[in-house]
């Protein structure tokens, strides 16, 4: 394999219970970096002290940038023609990033490569992850995303990625602010003709936590929403379109649902107060609201996902 050079982004925040192994799961590499780059979104448990102890180059934001701005700060200060990204909860097996150079030696036209991540960890299996086990058993191995591939969510995680560091300046880093960053940043790079690939193979892990939830959820949808409106230039008003906004519109009510919070209309993404089916969400906003229709969508969204999990066993 020829030499190729990468640097690597973890933006942290309070992450000292895991950065370490996250840090560690990057060294083993067999194909080691020439930078880890750490980003401290301003951490008040010592995640940074860790990440220096561990060789890795810490950099403090002045102020909170999250997660998105932090990767482009990160961005803006690597030095090498490749740019892989890891969360600081989040582990590489050793092989991670041979195996995804290894496509890109033999078609050089590849300018974003991402693996799978495979689940671990003590909190609820989430729909993404499921997808990944299902990208792995399809065919060819190496895949290239078209547009039909965001019409589910991201096609990529960015935990298992790597960028041409010149495609991410073109479309000017990650999408700010945003809170679906991963999912904004591909339609992005998507819209302006940058050649995407996924290798249907795992090759790291996405942690679960049992504390974990989403703590931006209207904001997440939001973000959603408008990287659809980017994807979808221009037909706005289209059948796959209002498709896909319904799709969202079922994540929006799942995630709700997961974090335990109740249906609020006022909190409802404007977005999906314009467009086909505008009526029919705020008909549903109305009914949702009712503390005893919500518990009972709750209990429709468990049901399901057993009776999923019987057909379509999750390994």
């Amino acid at each position: 394999m020829q030499e190729f050079k990468y640097d690597v982004i973890i933006p942290v925040y309070n992450g000292a219970s895991t950065i370490g192994e996250t840090i560690t799961s990057v060294l083993t590499q067999t194909l080691i970096p020439n930078r880890i780059i750490v980003i401290d979104d301003l951490s008040t448990d010592g995640s940074g002290e860790i990440a220096a102890r561990l060789g890795a180059e810490v950099h403090r934001n002045d102020m909170k940038l999250f997660s998105a701005g932090s990767r482009n700060r990160g961005l803006w200060l690597a030095s090498s023609p490749w740019v892989a990204t890891i969360d600081a909860d989040d582990l590489w097996h050793p092989d991670a990033i041979r195996l995804l150079f290894g496509p890109i030696e033999a078609n050089p036209q590849i300018q974003v490569i991402g693996g799978l991540l495979e689940p671990f960890g003590e909190g609820q299996l989430e729909p993404h992850a499921r997808r990944n086990r299902e990208n792995q058993r399809k065919s060819p191995l190496l895949q290239r995303i078209e547009f039909g591939d965001f019409l589910k969510g991201s096609p990529l995680a960015a935990s298992a990625c790597l960028f041409e560091k010149k495609s991410l300046a073109d479309a000017e880093g990650w999408p700010t602010p945003t809170f679906a960053e991963d999912y904004h940043l591909l339609v992005e790079l998507f819209t302006i003709g940058t050649q995407i690939f996924r290798l249907n193979r795992i090759i790291g892990s996405y942690r679960l936590s049992l504390s974990q939830k989403s703590s931006f959820v209207s904001q997440q949808t939001e973000s959603q929403l408008v990287a659809l409106r980017i994807l979808f230039s221009g037909r706005e008003d289209s059948l796959s379109h209002q498709r896909a906004v319904f799709g969202v519109w079922l994540s929006y009510l799942a995630r709700l649902q997961n974090a335990n919070k109740p249906f609020k209309k006022d909190d409802l993404p404007t977005q999906f107060q314009v467009g086909r089916l505008k009526i029919f969400f705020r008909t549903s906003s109305n009914f949702l609201e009712i503390p005893a229709i919500w518990i009972a969508l709750g209990y429709f969204f468990k049901s399901f996902k057993a009776v999923r999990a019987k057909t379509h066993p999750y390994p």
